[in-house]
């Protein structure tokens, strides 16, 4: 994928903070466990006492805490597949898309400071790895629990 197709993947999520960027690339490799997981936030809105599936890996089941998020991967499911897949053949450049779309919007003049919001930006040292407290598959996921 070159880098103008990964810029455009990435720039519905590019300005979400990294805590939250960290969860959404390896849950995006599990897109059928976030159609589940979405289906189970509209569920609990009037079954409270329904329990999350134990089964669903980590980033899934973080990914509870942002319904909003859940939701857009859950209904844009195309895009979801692309970046699960863009995750799995190449997490560096995914990341580096994610810095570059920053950049470039900051250098637009798009990321402003003002009395309802602020921005602070920094360029990282960190290995794109450091970013990544899940673990992304990389062959073929087991069916064993």
């Amino acid at each position: 994928m070159n880098s103008a197709s990964l810029d455009q993947l990435v720039g519905p999520i590019a300005l979400y903070p990294d805590d939250l960027i960290a969860i959404i690339l390896p849950a995006s490799t599990y897109p059928v466990e976030v159609v589940q997981a979405d289906r189970f936030l509209e569920r609990r809105k009037t079954e409270k006492n329904l329990q999350v599936n134990e089964s669903w890996q980590d980033p899934v089941k973080a990914l509870l805490n942002y319904p909003e998020v859940v939701k857009k991967m859950s209904v844009d499911l195309d895009w979801t597949v692309a970046l699960g897949e863009a995750v799995v053949a190449d997490q560096s450049a995914v990341l580096e898309a994610v810095q570059r779309f920053r950049r470039q919007t900051q250098s637009a003049g798009n990321l402003k400071t003002d009395d309802k919001q602020g921005f602070a930006v920094t360029i990282s040292t960190m290995p794109p790895t450091a970013l990544r407290p899940y673990s992304v598959p990389c062959g073929p996921r087991s069916t064993e629990m």
